[in-house]
């Protein structure tokens, strides 16, 4: 499964034991060096059993078509931080090249099934259940906060969908900002739906299932970015603590404090902003059957635990930030200290040669 903070995920169907690994990245392409979620659950090899989910029938049926373009875009590293899925999801109705797959909107996310070639897309006719086990397409799940989450693709086609989505990026993100999960994909009715070291068995190919999972995903490869995020500010900024402690004083510009301040105030604001992305998605109000299933997966990739830690460093960022502008004011304090003691020399010094100039004329 795929996420970059443009993030992606991305199950791949695999046969017992599973053969294919999926990826979770917030970006349209891999990078040379994958960053991945900081879990116990990556080895410690936790069992999430999956409570029974009772998929309802969705009340608005809308006939639209894969993401699918005739257009060559070039083939960037960089992800992006957000999608327009209105955008998107018009220029996927104007292509309209088989009429018979359902693209769907939900909130935050776009659903789309994805046929590994057009040939196969022209060939397969009406879907009633795009996601079976064995149709012969993957699922994408764009989400506007920058993630896609993409199901049954090897790393080839992988590509060509995320290079696909990248008109519709904003605020494109650097590679070594990308952010990565794999998971292993089963579908076996036969098996009880569960989450065992990050291997996924579903009894039901149902989108709606599928949806339930990727926002778990999706919100964790986000998090995954923000946590990554405050990692490189502290350790970036770690020594200026150590440095007032043993010398009494910052060596750093009045300028420099300030660019360091506007950093770590930007970096404050982004994390209180992702909470609105890390609360429980609306779709749960439509579909409250897929409540329990989707706290299963957040609790599996400890979700709760992880934003606890990161309102902790943020909560030693916004300290770092006080005593910084404490020193600056206290900085700016001394300069003027310095300049009225500057104005009142000179004025003596003016009134002392004001005096002597007067005794030397009376003389």
């Amino acid at each position: 499964m795929t996420n970059r903070n443009k993030t992606t995920a991305i199950p791949i169907p695999i046969s017992d034991p599973p053969s294919h690994i999926p990826t979770v990245l917030p970006t349209s392409s891999r990078p040379k060096q994958r960053l991945e979620p900081t879990r116990t659950t990556k080895k410690s090899q936790k069992l999430v059993v999956f409570p029974d989910a009772e998929v309802e029938e969705e009340q608005v049926d809308e006939n639209c078509i894969q993401i699918v373009s005739d257009e060559e875009f070039p083939f960037t590293s960089n992800a992006p931080q957000s999608f327009r899925l209105k955008d998107l999801r018009d220029h996927c109705l104007k292509m309209n090249l088989t009429g018979s797959v359902d693209i769907k909107r939900f909130d935050e996310v776009l659903y789309s099934p994805y046929f590994i070639d057009k040939e196969k897309s022209e060939l397969a006719g009406k879907l009633e259940d795009a996601v079976a086990s064995d149709a012969p397409i993957g699922e994408i799940f764009v989400f506007d906060y920058g993630v896609v989450v993409i199901w049954g693709l090897d790393e080839e086609d992988e590509k060509k969908a995320l290079h696909r989505l990248q008109p519709y990026e904003t605020d494109r993100l650097s590679p070594d900002d990308v952010e990565l999960e794999s998971f292993s994909f089963c579908h076996n009715p036969d098996k009880p739906a569960r989450l065992f070291n990050d291997i996924i068995n579903l009894r039901t190919g149902h989108h709606l299932v599928k949806l339930t999972i990727s926002h778990a995903l999706a919100q964790s490869v986000k998090l995954a970015y923000f946590e990554e995020l405050i990692e490189n500010t502290i350790l970036h900024t770690k020594n200026i603590p150590y440095e007032l402690s043993s010398t009494g004083t910052i060596k750093m510009s009045r300028q420099d404090i300030n660019r360091q301040i506007g950093e770590l105030f930007a970096m404050r604001m982004n994390v209180n902003l992702i909470s609105n992305v890390l609360d429980t998605p609306e779709l749960f109000w439509s579909f409250p059957t897929l409540a329990p299933l989707y706290r299963a997966v957040r609790g599996y990739l400890e979700i709760s635990q992880r934003v606890e830690v990161l309102n902790q460093r943020c909560a030693v960022l916004s300290d770092m930030l006080d005593m910084l502008r404490d020193h600056a004011n206290i900085m700016h304090g001394e300069t003027l200290e310095w300049i009225v003691i500057v104005l009142i020399a000179i004025e003596i010094f003016i009134g002392i040669a004001k005096g002597l100039g007067d005794v030397l004329y009376s003389r």
